[in-house]
């Protein structure tokens, strides 16, 4: 039986990894074994779910959306995300070899954890894993755009980055990032946050407006995101289980060239490359990785078992 605390507290670590674009909160749920839980919870997100809501049958609807595993990892992601953005922000513009150091560490070990959940290999199994990694790389491989998102593009852009999410590997910030809207969506978060703070310390200020249509537009998406892309993920996840993880697997090992900690600037585009010891940042980049990877390990080790 999990805990909520337990629950709350991966729901934390997912929508801090959400937030950093190249890593997914799906990562996380993988590496803390409530993956497929996560998806099939996510899947009863349907008509009939929402029949039981207003109809008021408290008891049942809890009780078919697993409400005692989602609502709190649901809760704890959306806490993450409302109270990390401007941290993971400045952990990005001031130290960002530890940060992606760590995160490389984390979906490296992520990777050999899933490796070891497919049963059994075979052609079509190798396949997939190097078709999983040639599209996360071509998706990593992206150019960011900006522009200014209109009501549908915000929309599709929060179903198409939930999407993302609930995949291992390919980060829902990066999606958004590559529409351009990423931006939006975090100064949009920062706003209601700021004005959330200033309301309670008793400051003037102004209705954000703006920031809250986006919001909603986004959380629009993000909805028919879950209810439709969790139903496909769920049955491939249940009919088709080595296939699909071979599938995530690749997603996870294409990713790791986008979050290598080491990067130069290179006609305007940041490049990959092989630090030596001379390097500033060598030891920093290499501990952070051990503790990702240690994370993982010691995740597996004692978290409880998927139900």
């Amino acid at each position: 039986m999990f805990s909520w605390i337990w629950i709350f507290l991966r729901g934390l670590a997912m929508g801090a990894a959400d937030v950093i674009p190249g890593v997914s909160g799906g990562t996380i749920a993988f590496i803390t074994g409530i993956y497929e839980r996560w998806i099939d919870a996510l899947k009863q997100l349907n008509w009939h779910a929402l029949r039981l809501l207003l109809s008021g049958r408290w008891r049942a609807l809890w009780q078919y959306v697993d409400g005692a595993f989602l609502f709190p990892l649901l809760g704890g992601m959306l806490v993450a995300i409302l109270s990390l953005a401007k941290v993971i922000k400045f952990l990005m513009a001031h130290h960002p070899v530890p940060l992606w150091a760590f995160f490389w560490g984390l979906i490296a070990a992520s990777a050999w954890v899933v490796r070891l959940r497919i049963r059994r290999w075979n052609i079509t199994v190798l396949g997939l894993f190097f078709a999983g990694m040639v599209v996360a790389g071509w998706i990593s491989s992206l150019s960011p755009t900006q522009t200014p998102g209109t009501p549908l593009q915000l929309l599709a852009g929060g179903a198409l980055a939930i999407s993302a999410m609930m995949l291992p590997g390919i980060s829902g910030s990066y999606i958004l990032m590559v529409l351009g809207k990423y931006e939006q969506a975090i100064h949009s978060v920062a706003a209601v946050v700021d004005f959330g703070r200033d309301i309670l310390t008793g400051q003037p200020a102004p209705w954000p407006t703006d920031a809250l249509l986006a919001l909603s537009m986004l959380l629009v998406g993000i909805l028919i995101g879950f209810v439709v892309f969790s139903r496909l993920l769920s049955w491939l996840l249940h009919h088709y289980h080595d296939p699909t993880l071979a599938v995530l697997m690749g997603f996870m090992v294409g990713s790791l060239y986008k979050v290598w900690p080491w990067k130069q600037m290179v006609d305007g585009l940041p490049i990959g490359y092989i630090p030596t010891l001379e390097d500033p940042h060598f030891w920093s980049g290499i501990i952070w990785m051990a503790v990702g990877i240690a994370v993982v390990w010691l995740l597996e080790r004692w978290s409880p078992p998927e139900k």
